[in-house]
């Protein structure tokens, strides 16, 4: 994403487009999951099922999107395709917080 929160990626289609949202739903559960297994070792249980929650939500989306893409193509879309950049002023170490 860049600094305005945008992901700077070229859509020319709406398979990219669907493409796109489906890659961005994935990487939402996925982060959602890696923020509930930070809870769960910090021994907040009730947070990690909060952030467990958000993952399902967002594993719905995809799978809303995959299936709309489906419907439209006939095919499944292929969300691995799609490429954005981490802004150049994305430091890993700072954006996960203290330990």
């Amino acid at each position: 994403m860049g600094d305005t929160g945008q992901v700077n990626a070229r859509v020319s289609s709406a398979e990219e487009l669907l493409s796109l949202a489906e890659a961005l739903e994935q990487e939402a559960a996925a982060r959602y999951r890696s923020l509930a297994a930070r809870m769960s070792r910090q021994g907040d249980a009730e947070m990690a099922a909060q952030f467990e929650s958000f993952a399902k939500m967002e594993d719905g989306h995809a799978e809303h999107i995959a299936e709309r893409g489906l419907s439209l193509f006939n095919r499944r879309l292929d969300a691995t395709r799609v490429k954005w950049e981490t802004p150049p002023t994305f430091d890993e170490d700072e954006a996960r917080g203290p330990s």
